[in-house]
């Protein structure tokens, strides 16, 4: 059985990576997944808010 604090996590969760409210933050997270640093070409970058992270 899923506790309602565990439901209420997982939807901010979802809520956190589907944001879009700050354009430049959104801008920078979408340039930062395509056009990938030097030193981390060969990493899969996720390119969206991490939840809990910041």
């Amino acid at each position: 059985m899923v506790s309602k604090h565990e439901k209420e996590l997982g939807a901010l969760t979802r809520e956190i990576v589907a944001c879009r409210v700050c354009s430049r933050l959104v801008d920078w997270r979408e340039k930062i997944g395509d056009q990938k640093r030097a030193s981390y070409k060969d990493w899969d970058y996720w390119a969206k808010p991490v939840p809990s992270f910041g």
